[in-house]
């Protein structure tokens, strides 16, 4: 499971710094497991150890787009 931590960390840390926006997808054929379980909670832990980033909803991601961008 480290190595998959280190993957999800590594890009997320990529993507931070450049400003952009991670998106991790997680298929629940591979992980609605208790240890994958167990590793998204790790990953949660350490974006949010940030103190400039925001969780949210794909939806709430697009209405800000919106906001920010007026046709």
């Amino acid at each position: 499971h480290d190595e998959v931590f280190q993957i999800w960390r590594d890009e997320f840390d990529a993507i931070h710094e450049m400003g952009g926006l991670f998106n991790l997808v997680m298929h629940p054929q591979f992980t609605g497991r208790p240890s994958r379980l167990r590793l998204l909670h790790r990953m949660i832990e350490h974006i949010t150890s940030q103190s400039d980033v925001w969780i949210a909803t794909g939806h709430q991601v697009a209405s800000a787009w919106d906001q920010a961008n007026p046709k």
